[in-house]
């Protein structure tokens, strides 16, 4: 299977990149959930906000966008979304651009609010 992982992050105009590279961790749980379905012989894609905006002083596209264009260039069965709570909103943004872009696609929502809160998430995603 093709799986695409995402880790959603707030983007302009909402945050200046220095707020934005600060607030950023790294992805240790999406690495760790790709080199697992890569050992078990699935392919794994990972969009990394950090390698997204390094560089740049203001992105050509948002997040939500470029997560859409590379489902759709990679065309992943499941397209897995971190959700953390006070990046939720954005989240949100990309599952609606990922839906889009690929209604057949599964999305699957994971992360501290997901865990946290699936019924909430629910509402909030559903």
């Amino acid at each position: 299977m093709r799986f695409l992982l995402l880790h959603p992050t707030l983007t302009f105009p909402e945050r200046d990149l220095l707020a934005i590279r600060a607030s950023m961790s790294p992805l240790l749980g999406v690495n760790a959930l790709a080199a697992f379905l890569r050992q078990e012989g699935h392919e794994a894609v990972v969009l990394d906000p950090f390698l997204f905006y390094l560089g740049r002083t203001a992105p050509s596209q948002s997040f939500p966008d470029t997560a859409a264009n590379l489902a759709k260039k990679t065309d992943p069965h499941v397209v897995c979304i971190s959700v953390l709570s006070h990046l939720r909103d954005a989240c949100l943004r990309t599952a609606r651009a990922v839906r889009e872009a690929l209604p057949e696609a599964w999305i699957v929502l994971g992360g501290v609010h997901a865990t946290d809160g699936p019924e909430l998430t629910e509402l909030q995603f559903g």
